[in-house]
């Protein structure tokens, strides 16, 4: 899975999105992305994004998986 920031959009079918990222939230329909959780548990509102689609999950390594076409809007 791919994101870009900052009203960017990129679109796919199959893989993973390395977001670096300790952890991830839904918040109100949109993904909150961690990239510090242990430094003070602070939520970067400039990785939000959006998703839609289906299958969409975490994985152990802290990247999404998606098995099924989706795109993620980055904010």
């Amino acid at each position: 899975m791919q994101l870009r920031k900052r009203m960017r959009l990129k679109h796919m079918e199959h893989g993973n999105m390395e977001t670096g990222a300790g952890a991830i939230q839904l918040n109100n329909g949109r993904f909150q992305i961690n990239q510090q959780p242990n430094s003070g548990s602070r939520w970067d509102s400039g990785s939000q994004g959006s998703a839609s689609g289906t299958l969409l999950c975490m994985q152990n390594d802290g990247n999404l998986s998606c098995m099924t076409e989706a795109v993620l809007f980055g904010r």
